[in-house]
């Protein structure tokens, strides 16, 4: 394993965000997915202010916030439905 360490967050809101400072901490680069426009846009103040309230030295890995995952349908076809017709050949 690989001395990078990435943690990724479903939903940044109060509990994801807070959780998120945790493993920022721990000196995880962490990824947030957010669907909340305001919340997103919001987050990155969120963040700068937790880290100087709680006196964290400022962190070394990111912290990316992002609008969605990936259409999972796309995954479940390709995955699933792709092993399901070569399995029954």
């Amino acid at each position: 394993m690989t001395g990078s360490k990435k943690v990724v967050i479903v939903g940044g809101g109060t509990m994801g965000a807070d959780v998120a400072l945790v493993f920022l901490r721990g000196g995880y680069a962490v990824e947030i997915i957010e669907a909340g426009t305001e919340r997103r846009t919001f987050l990155p103040q969120y963040f700068e202010f937790q880290i100087k309230e709680l006196g964290y030295a400022k962190p070394n890995k990111p912290i990316t916030i992002h609008a969605a995952l990936i259409w999972w349908w796309n995954v479940f076809q390709k995955n699933y439905l792709s092993s399901k017709s070569c399995s029954s050949s």
